[in-house]
């Protein structure tokens, strides 16, 4: 049965099971055994491709897990690949310290949140929320290219449309809300490597050297791409798709020079996960974007949760867990303080101020044994309770009130037990008719016969 007591049971244990949960996860490696979408990660979805390509070619590359803007003293290339969008919002301090980097000299190759992932669009929205703490921004905001945004595209729905449809003519509308909604949850919770296809490249600005024997990419199906609004960066890098000519121009890369440093924005990370790492020329890509003569690529995995992974006390952090972890510290310290032993006299012995009910029942016995005609009071009492007792015992109906009529209700089961009945009743009401029969002796008999008959 649902009641409040039950309810309040099953939500303190949904709590105590979520508590565990969460810190035996943060109590496991920081790599999470290559499961991850990191630089750790060997699995098809990391980026270990990346980062073992790299060292491979001799180039200098790191992993750190404390904030970038510690290791800027030196000649690095900060590299922020899919960061999440909850820690950028709640810790854009670094960035803002990296920024000023940048315009001092400093490089940067970031590659935005992943606006695909749904679970991405949730945080999002929780940030928006007037009400919230943390108020959302993104990493190319804090950069200084807050008018850069990304946008997804569906690459077969576009080539579909560029080969189907005249030039100019409007996009066939997208899946309804309900099953992006279950397509975004099961990437999300299940994800596994999508389709992808072949796009050749195209280069303008100052990229055009350094890209200059990259030709083509195999790049995922669903590809996030750039929107770079007013903004004019130094150098481009884009993809057409569909006709050679008139095929739609998509942007997966931008450069801007910002002061004496520069920002260069990838659109999409997963142009480099393991699965496509080997794929065309997208190491190629990788390593000329990452890599700048003698710096070193430093990968951060603190924007990434690698951090949060290894630290409990990172729980402490989150306002639900803390007051919960707040309450069992009290709890439990209320508890040691009352079970606490002081030092000190011994306690005098509580008396008892209440009696108990044999000590009742003697005291009215020697109240009812002062008064004149106590016998006669204590006889008829029991009488009449030895009966009522028997009509309860027996479940007998109200017509059976009467001594005769409870023995012939006896009678059909026990004639034994109704002739016993009879003759204590008869002594009984003889004795209370005949006050000089009323002695302490005979009143004893008569109620020993009166207690056989229960």
């Amino acid at each position: 049965m649902l009641t409040g007591r039950s309810v309040i049971i099953v939500v303190v244990i949904l709590v105590v099971i979520s508590l565990v949960t969460s810190t035996l996860s943060l109590l496991g490696s920081q790599d999470g055994e290559g499961l991850r979408s990191d630089s750790f990660g060997t699995r098809p979805l990391g980026y270990r491709g990346v980062y073992e390509v790299l060292a491979a070619l001799d180039i200098p590359v790191e992993r750190t897990v404390r904030p970038p803007s510690q290791s800027l003293e030196r000649q690095v290339t900060v590299v922020f690949w899919g960061p999440q969008s909850d820690l950028v919002s709640s810790e854009p301090a670094y960035l803002q310290q990296i920024s000023q980097w940048v315009r001092q000299g400093g490089r940067v190759v970031v590659a935005p949140e992943v606006s695909k992932d749904f679970f991405e669009d949730l945080k999002q929205k929780r940030h928006d929320d007037e009400r919230s703490p943390i108020k959302r921004t993104t990493i190319l905001k804090e950069l200084g290219v807050a008018e850069v945004r990304t946008e997804i595209v569906d690459l077969d729905e576009l080539d579909t449309t560029a080969s189907a449809q005249p030039s100019g003519a409007a996009a066939p509308a997208s899946n309804n809300a309900q099953s992006r909604l279950h397509d975004g949850l099961r990437k999300s919770l299940l994800p596994t490597p999508g389709p992808s296809r072949q796009v050749r490249i195209e280069v303008e600005g100052d990229l055009v050297a350094q890209l200059a024997d990259v030709k083509q990419l195999q790049v995922p199906d669903e590809l996030q791409t750039l929107d770079l609004g007013d903004t004019t960066p130094s150098g481009k890098i884009t993809v057409r798709i569909g006709d050679e000519e008139e095929g739609d121009l998509l942007v997966i890369g931008a450069r801007y020079r910002l002061g004496k440093g520069e920002v260069l924005i990838v659109s999409d990370r997963d142009m480099f996960e393991n699965h496509l790492i080997a794929e065309d020329d997208n190491s190629v890509l990788a390593v000329r974007l990452l890599a700048d003569g003698d710096r070193t690529v430093l990968w951060d995995e603190f924007y990434h949760g690698l951090t949060i992974r290894g630290n409990p006390m990172f729980l402490l952090t989150r306002g639900a867990y803390a007051l919960f972890a707040l309450l069992c510290v009290a709890t439990t310290a209320l508890y040691i303080w009352r079970a606490a032993v002081f030092l000190g006299p011994p306690l005098g012995a509580i008396e008892t101020t209440r009696r108990t009910l044999a000590e009742y029942v003697s005291a009215m016995a020697r109240f009812f044994n002062r008064g004149p005609g106590s016998r006669r009071f204590v006889l008829g009492e029991f009488r009449s309770g030895v009966l009522w007792s028997l009509r309860k015992k027996l479940n007998l109906t109200s017509t059976e009130q009467s001594a005769e009529g409870l023995a012939a209700a006896i009678a059909r089961r026990d004639p034994r037990a109704a002739k016993q009945l009879i003759d204590a009743v008869a002594a009984a009401d003889l004795t209370l008719s005949t006050p000089s029969r009323i002695s302490e002796r005979h009143t004893l008999q008569v109620l020993k016969g009166l207690d056989d008959c229960l």
